[in-house]
């Protein structure tokens, strides 16, 4: 407008005389009722990278394509709580003595003993033996917490077990323990032994016991000592009501051989003592821990389903959003939002099926929130994925996607950004992180962590009812004003468009304090969008202002034009490129209708 002030000043100069005395002379002047124009000439081209910044959340892309962006990044925590683990001293009686009356009978010189006899002197430093068999079931229990699903397999660390043997005997006999022969221990199927006693063979295959020279001299109760390290439970290890219950056929144990005794001093055997039963020598086992009865459980395979609560900070939206993007009308369509999260497992022994809530809201507004969910993608254990959440076919990732990353296709992700928000509340909980369903190795009661960074990029790609606003005003013009009053002001130009939305331009006057001058009227002015981002939309602007008092345009201090950019009807999507342009040519400005120029 400056070149509108000094166009006036010309003319009314060549109507004075430098003669006179200016203080004498009415220097106000009618410049005529067809108004003055001045023809400001052409603009250079006002690119997109002129009227959006470009900033820690308007980006661009290497191929001069703008997007929005917000970071940020979260961890979680993997934990399974340890079992309890109890192997009770298990005792195994033989299913009949060892040695009997009629026993020792038989390994006696026969030609020395009359038939029919109830009682029978037995000299010291005899050797007399006998078939010891018995079995039962080990007492081992595990119970569990609720994130544990089902056990297949645990590593403990290294167990004594100690198998012992002691005698029992009727009070006439006066014998002790000599050796075993022939002994083959039955263990319980679900241990694994790491070690034994010199004297004994391991046979992994049945998990058996045997002497290695068929003799085992007898010097105390201990007659084999192993160490255990694992305990495999295969389909029996499922957890029912907070347990292991193993079946009889996997926690039997059994013992099958010969024991023999030696005589220490002379004495008489009865067959019978007068309760139905004879004397007799006989041999009880115990199978039990080395000290106590609790098994460590170090490692475990299985199912498991424990609880993970991340907490996430909301994503803040408000705070770095640029000035055309935070006005109220401001409407995003976008073609194909993207949320890219990239989790580090490599510290995680399990695989994850990972998803998310995705809540918009506005501070104070109740009827805003807009909620999206993303579905549960498997991510694998012990190392680096990359997940993709994406309104359209293909994910858009400013840098390249990432090869092998996963993929989700969800199709309402662009409502979180319709109206964009104060922020976007993440929620990762009530199982929406959650164990795959499926055997892992896990150290039980050790805290694994995973972290996890995500972007969400918005890329200007916008669907029918994509709307944005830019402000913008000119410098002050009111020491070019004030000497002025005119009926109407307006503003034209040709106008090249190459930006794929309908712009509509609208003025505001405003005086030296910021507010809006009552009484100067703008109308609005139709750009029309470029068909494909390239082309250029020819028009021809002409934006009309009416004064409701010719003097109000002295009151002008700044025009504040707006911009609103809106996404057209056609049914494609839109890109904005920063190498789009609006271009004006032949502009002019005219005072309109009755001009009143006044120097006094």
């Amino acid at each position: 407008m400056g070149a509108v002030c000094a166009g006036s000043v010309l003319l009314t100069t060549g109507c004075v005389d430098s003669d006179y005395d200016l203080d004498n002379i009415d220097l106000t002047m009618g410049l005529g009722s067809e108004g003055l124009s001045v023809k400001l000439g052409n603009t250079e081209k006002v690119y997109l990278n002129n009227i959006i910044d470009v900033d820690e959340t308007v980006k661009l892309d290497n191929s001069n394509f703008y997007y929005l962006v917000e970071d940020g990044e979260t961890d979680f925590n993997v934990s399974v709580e340890n079992v309890n683990a109890k192997f009770e001293n298990t005792n195994i009686r033989t299913n009949q003595p060892v040695l009997t009356f009629d026993g020792v009978l038989e390994q006696m010189d026969q030609s020395q003993i009359p038939a029919g006899i109830t009682e029978v002197p037995v000299g010291a430093n005899q050797v007399f033996g006998g078939k010891a068999e018995g079995s039962a079931n080990a007492d081992f229990n595990v119970k569990v917490q609720s994130d544990i699903v089902s056990v297949s397999e645990v590593i403990t660390e290294e167990t004594p077990i100690v198998f012992k043997m002691n005698m029992e005997n009727s009070p006439n006999m006066r014998v002790k323990i000599d050796h075993l022969a022939n002994f083959v221990i039955q263990l319980p199927k679900f241990i694994t032994v790491k070690e034994v006693s010199n004297e004994w063979n391991y046979n992994s295959t049945n998990n058996t016991l045997s002497l290695k020279n068929g003799r085992l001299d007898y010097s105390n109760a201990e007659i084999c000592r192993l160490v255990v390290n694992k305990a495999v439970f295969g389909e029996a290890g499922v957890v029912e009501n907070g347990k292991i219950s193993l079946p009889d056929v996997m926690t039997a144990t059994s013992v099958d051989g010969e024991v023999f005794f030696r005589t220490t001093e002379n004495f008489t055997m009865h067959k019978d003592l007068g309760n139905g039963q004879g004397d007799y020598a006989n041999v009880v086992f115990d199978l039990q821990l080395g000290l106590g009865t609790d098994v460590r459980v170090e490692q475990a395979i299985g199912v498991f389903n424990p609880e993970i609560n991340p907490e996430i900070k909301p994503i803040n939206i408000k705070e770095s959003l640029p000035d055309f993007l935070t006005d109220e009308a401001v409407r995003v369509n976008a073609a194909n939002p993207t949320i890219k999260f990239m989790a580090d497992l490599t510290q995680i022994p399990v695989g994850i099926n990972f998803g998310a809530q995705l809540t918009s809201v506005k501070a104070g507004d109740q009827t805003f929130p807009k909620s999206v969910v993303l579905p549960q993608i498997s991510i694998d254990e012990k190392k680096l994925s990359t997940v993709y959440y994406h309104q359209k076919n293909e994910a858009y990732d400013p840098d390249g996607v990432v090869k092998d990353a996963k993929h989700q296709q969800v199709d309402n992700i662009t409502k979180l950004f319709e109206t964009l928000p104060d922020e976007i509340q993440v929620n990762m909980k009530e199982g929406r992180i959650a164990v795959q369903d499926k055997p892992y190795t896990v150290n039980l009661g050790q805290t694994y962590n995973a972290k996890a960074k995500y972007n969400v990029f918005v890329p200007f790609e916008f669907n029918n009812g994509f709307v944005i606003v830019y402000n913008d005003s000119t410098d002050s013009m009111k020491d070019d004003l004030e000497d002025y009053a005119a009926e109407g002001v307006r503003v034209t130009a040709d106008v090249n468009n190459t930006i794929p939305l309908d712009l509509v331009a609208t003025i505001t006057a405003v005086d030296v304090d910021g507010n809006p001058v009552p009484g100067v009227t703008f109308d609005k002015a139709n750009i029309p969008a470029s068909t494909d981002g390239k082309a250029e939309a020819k028009t021809s602007l002409q934006i009309d202002a009416t004064l409701s008092d010719p003097y109000l345009l002295r009151k002008i201090d700044r025009f504040m034009f707006n911009i609103n950019a809106a996404s057209g009807e056609s049914t494609e999507t839109h890109k904005l490129y920063s190498t789009q342009y609006l271009e004006f040519t032949n502009v002019k400005v005219r005072l309109k209708g009755q001009i009143i120029a006044d120097f006094n």
